[in-house]
């Protein structure tokens, strides 16, 4: 009895003198399309967990994204692609990330709060279209504030706290657009993705404090042990800034809690701006 040796792919298989004796037929039934749509699906699946891979991988936001920017940006070439996201759960107020060509570049886009789509995103939990997600919450403001950058392509990044974020991804310069291939492909890919970015978000809250976003005072003493470390075994010194607020209580009891907060956030993010990649801004006590 002949049999047929296992192919490496398709075209080795199509080569065999028995499939060329019979092509005519194979070709009338359809089993020669057949073999080539297998064969570019397994292309498309060696692709996806190559990409998967590399942003599973990354060990830091920044490294997360730019690996998905360059998974996106290589399959359908689009204009741009924004990341929006919530550094802290608790607060509304979102970071905003735009790259084109893989590139970091300024973007237009001027948004305070993602927590208007949340109900939507919880209600269809994948990408969708910008004119599906019109459709359904009509021409609000947080809707309006996309328009001045006309995504083609919405995906949120759900998670157990809700909506952590979204990818907003321009239109494509590839004449087939966003094909269905192309859109399935992104949508598994931002599976991976969403649950990288997750797990890394989860992982810093336990570090930061929850009111500045500052690292906590755990961290803090950590990485001043590792400091005083490396100092010692280095001979290179290292330095310490401690600050305080005058008079916290006495603005607490005069204008309110809510409004110590808002002075304690203020004051962090002008901390964060004014240091270093390398540097460690922490929150030391209550003030």
């Amino acid at each position: 009895m002949n049999t047929l040796k296992h192919p490496e792919n398709s075209k080795e298989y199509l080569a065999n003198p028995k499939i060329m004796e019979n092509q005519k037929l194979l070709q009338e039934i359809g089993i020669i399309n057949y073999i080539d749509s297998l064969d570019h699906e397994i292309q498309n699946y060696r692709s996806l967990l190559t990409g998967a891979l590399d942003v599973v991988n990354r060990t830091t936001i920044s490294e997360i994204m730019e690996a998905l920017v360059r998974q996106i940006s290589d399959y359908y070439k689009p204009t741009y692609i924004t990341f929006l996201w919530k550094p802290l759960q608790i607060r509304e107020d979102i970071t905003i990330r735009c790259y084109k060509n893989c590139e970091l570049v300024d973007t237009n886009l001027r948004i305070d709060s993602i927590n208007a789509f949340e109900p939507f995103f919880q209600k269809h939990p994948k990408p969708v279209y910008h004119r599906q997600l019109l459709a359904e919450m009509g021409s609000c403001d947080a809707i309006k504030a996309l328009d001045s950058i006309e995504p083609e392509m919405i995906i949120p990044i759900l998670g157990p706290l809700g909506l952590y974020g979204m990818v907003l991804v321009g239109h494509s310069l590839l004449k087939d657009g966003h094909a269905r291939v192309k859109f399935e492909y992104i949508q598994n890919l931002m599976a991976f993705f969403s649950q990288t970015i997750q797990n890394h978000l989860h992982y810093e809250r336990t570090l930061r404090d929850g009111k500045t976003g500052l690292f906590n005072n755990y961290f803090f003493m950590t990485r001043l042990n590792e400091e005083v470390a490396r100092t010692k075994r280095t001979k290179i010194g290292a330095s310490i800034i401690m600050m305080d607020v005058d008079k916290f209580k006495n603005f607490n009891d005069t204008y309110g809690h809510i409004a110590g907060d808002k002075v304690l956030e203020t004051l962090a993010i002008t901390i964060k701006r004014g240091v270093s990649t390398e540097d460690v801004p922490s929150r030391f006590g209550g003030e």
